[in-house]
């Protein structure tokens, strides 16, 4: 897994070792902060496309943090959003707060 942490890049780690322009301006694009306090994984697949993989830092109601909800941003070969899932963990958290809503909003204004 080669890092692609830098100044630019914070926490990203991609499973391909070939240079990748796509894969840069990928790693650029995504946030960091505001609950999406993980380091990103990205995943070059087969068919082109990517998988970017982080975890949303979940509070309840008082403030005080929950938990960890995983996520999955699934982007086409030229780095259009594809997707986004939620993966297992705070289900009941991630439906009050409409998670799924906050992080499909983000990505369709970042990945446009």
């Amino acid at each position: 897994m080669r890092n692609l942490s830098s100044a630019r890049f914070y926490g990203i780690y991609a499973d391909s070792d070939t240079d990748d322009p796509m894969l840069a301006t990928i790693a650029d694009k995504l946030p960091h902060g505001s609950g999406i306090d993980a380091d990103w994984t990205i995943d070059r697949q087969e068919n082109g496309k990517y998988v970017c993989c982080n975890s949303y830092h979940m509070m309840n109601e008082h403030g005080y943090y929950v938990g960890w909800q995983n996520f999955t941003v699934k982007l086409d070969s030229d780095g259009k959003l594809l997707d986004v899932q939620l993966n297992g963990g705070h289900s009941y958290q991630a439906r009050r707060s409409m998670l799924l809503d906050y992080l499909n909003d983000t990505f369709a204004y970042i990945f446009q």
